[in-house]
């Protein structure tokens, strides 16, 4: 999910920032894609400079109230989903994509192609 966002995010010229505990998945990003990816020591850090975020991970209550403003908009494919119920509260309705179904669905059709 987040090379495919890194890839098109490139192509739309924007400037990337990313967050991954694992430092060795964004160099790999970086040399495969030939992008220059903005690498943040934490994740409060990432955010603090996001106007968009793309949440590619499946782990909860990573994201606080601090972290975003009214104005932040996420992308969050991952169940469950990362925000705490204050960042949920503070982030404007329309700024959330995140569709438990639809996930689900794609999830049950990459397990039957198999």
């Amino acid at each position: 999910m987040g090379w495919a966002a890194i890839r098109y995010l490139h192509g739309r010229k924007a400037e990337i920032y990313a967050f991954d505990i694992d430092r060795g998945k964004l160099q790999r990003a970086r040399s495969r894609f030939h992008v220059r990816i903005h690498t943040c020591n934490s994740l409060p850090e990432y955010l603090e400079k996001a106007r968009l975020v793309l949440l590619a991970t499946p782990g909860r209550n990573l994201v606080t109230a601090s972290m975003v403003s009214g104005e932040t908009v996420i992308s969050a494919p991952a169940i469950p989903l990362g925000l705490t119920r204050g960042a949920l509260a503070k982030v404007k309705r329309g700024n959330l994509i995140h569709d438990p179904l639809q996930l689900g669905v794609a999830a049950m059709i990459v397990e039957l192609v198999k």
